[in-house]
């Protein structure tokens, strides 16, 4: 499954949102950590994170993290995004649902999209380098929007297609990332008809 997500952009940092774009991050954040929440033991790929994670292999200071995030929620997330509140959704918008679904237990493990940290930050620190360099663009050029769609795009694909290589018992997966992605545009890394997006999320795609 691919669900489409809206997050901050890596060109302002991960931890920035833009106040025209908050509510829709919160909710689109809101909607991941929900599906996440019923699907739990499906295998989840994130373009959000540079190494696997599980609260296993957490480090202490993002295990305080984590019971500071269940205490402003009140041990629960909820199920009407309607009643959270300006910090609850400020939390979601910025650490991501994936993240707020491992807090709570929802997913044991988030998986890299990209094989190696390095790679990704060679990739997103060419991206900010044209970026800093071009102020005032309002579209990519095609090498850097290359790298920002068909390359990362392509790593994404090959990590999923390695797991259902190594786990043959295995059929599904979730994959999250940008909603201006396309994935179905790479048949020779997996096929176009079984990348598909639930309910809501085929709507914000």
């Amino acid at each position: 499954m691919f669900l489409p997500q809206t997050h901050p952009s890596v060109l302002s940092g991960r931890l920035r949102v833009a106040p025209e774009w908050f509510e829709k991050t919160a909710h689109s954040q809101f909607l991941i950590a929900k599906y996440l929440q019923r699907h739990g033991d499906l295998a989840v790929f994130s373009e959000e994170v540079d190494a696997d994670q599980s609260l296993s292999t957490a480090s202490p200071d993002f295990l305080k993290l984590a019971e500071r995030v269940r205490a402003l929620f009140g041990g629960a997330l909820g199920d009407d995004y309607a009643l959270l509140t300006v910090d609850q959704r400020t939390v979601l918008a910025k650490a991501g649902g994936d993240a707020v679904a491992l807090i709570f237990g929802y997913v044991r493990d988030l998986h890299r999209a990209v094989e190696a940290a390095a790679v990704e930050d060679e990739i997103i620190g060419k991206v900010q380098r044209w970026a800093e360099t071009h102020p005032d663009a309002t579209e990519y050029p095609p090498a850097v929007s290359d790298l920002i769609f068909n390359v990362r795009e392509t790593l994404a694909l090959e990590q999923v297609t390695n797991f259902f290589g190594a786990h043959p018992d295995r059929r599904d997966a979730i994959l999250i990332f940008g909603s201006a992605h396309d994935f179905g545009k790479h048949p020779d890394k997996f096929p176009a008809e079984c990348i598909l997006s639930p309910g809501a999320f085929a709507a914000r795609s």
